[in-house]
């Protein structure tokens, strides 16, 4: 319901109720005299206020040959991104395990560019967002060297703004959100802002055949078969079939971007995983290109050791860890029309 101004925002008609349509076209009146078409749109509000979002939907004609269509409505509220006072301050109560009342004061901040529903937020995480920048930043900065005494810094790239993420902390308690807001705003991060975080779907390469492009937005595929050489960036063969597999579903899902994301294990210094793992992504890129997938629509990214899933003491644990994931992102229809021209 509300967002910042100079931020993105991601809507999809396809959320809307709209029984006995079957959806053919979407206009959207974006309230300040902006105008789009398409299922998903991404707009960004460069003065502060209250608009209206109009959403036209047109259907499919009846038997009747009548095209029928509705008028979907939201209230967004934009709030001024650079001004200096706080956000208005919540009063959230709770109870502990024991029955005792407790309240706290947090800001109410906005919500990011996903836009979750309140029915959504069941499987949402609370994040702290540091800041985003459209130039990497290395976790080892002075900038994170206090806060990673207390906090893991997390990396995300986000395709749809073409930015970098860089956050902390993922919980679903208030309390304890607004106990790491208040340790990063006392590191001088001051631009920080909570946000929700819809945790991603991991998908098996088995249900890529069946899965329609709805599907496969915002979800993770994780292969643990695509191998390399030790201390290596060169595909083995069997990584080289798997690849032919995903340049097949980028053939069949033309709105379909990937984030490639390699991983390492635990064993060497920071630096030279990040730089393994960057290779080993790229290796990915050179190879998806190979096979006629376009380079605008791929994005490598190495993480070193940075982001384990697996024990790294234990053999097991390291193979786990050694990995390459596949990020998925369905670009609106505006965002793919533009990527033709």
């Amino acid at each position: 319901d509300t967002i910042r101004t100079g931020r993105g925002m991601l809507l999809d008609a396809r959320l809307s109720n709209v029984p006995h349509i079957v959806p053919d076209e979407y206009h959207w009146d974006l309230g300040d005299g902006s105008r789009k078409s398409g299922a998903r749109v991404q707009h960004t509000y460069r003065v502060p206020g209250t608009y209206t979002v109009r959403l036209d939907i047109i259907g499919k004609p009846g038997a009747d040959g009548q095209i029928p269509n509705r008028c979907n409505t939201k209230t967004i509220t934009v709030i001024d991104r650079y001004r200096e006072h706080e956000d208005a301050t919540v009063v959230a109560v709770y109870q502990d395990a024991i029955g005792n009342t407790h309240s706290f004061e947090y800001q109410d901040l906005p919500f990011d560019d996903l836009s979750i529903s309140g029915a959504e937020l069941a499987d949402a995480k609370l994040s702290v967002q540091l800041f985003s920048s459209r130039d990497r930043v290395s976790l080892d900065d002075p900038r994170f060297v206090q806060l990673r005494k207390y906090y893991a810094v997390m990396e995300q790239f986000d395709p749809l703004r073409g930015e970098y993420v860089y956050s902390v902390g993922q919980t679903d308690d208030l309390e304890e959100v607004y106990q790491i807001y208040q340790k990063v705003r006392e590191l001088q991060f001051l631009s920080a802002e909570v946000f929700t975080m819809k945790e991603e779907g991991v998908m098996d390469l088995s249900e890529l055949a069946m899965a329609s492009t709805t599907d496969l937005d915002r979800k993770k595929l994780r292969l643990v078969d695509i191998h390399f050489e030790y201390k290596s960036a060169t595909l083995s063969d069997e990584a080289k079939e798997t690849l032919e597999m995903i340049a097949d579903l980028l053939h069949t899902h033309p709105e379909l971007d990937l984030i490639i994301e390699a991983h390492t294990d635990g064993i060497g210094s920071r630096a030279y995983n990040m730089d393994l793992s960057q290779q080993r992504a790229m290796s990915v890129v050179e190879q998806l290109v190979n096979t006629g997938a376009r380079r605008d629509r791929l994005t490598a990214i190495g993480h070193g050791r940075n982001h384990p899933i697996g024990d790294n003491r234990t053999e097991e644990g390291r193979r786990l860890n050694r990995r390459v994931e596949f990020r998925m992102v369905v670009r609106s229809d505006e965002q793919l029309s533009l990527s033709k021209k």
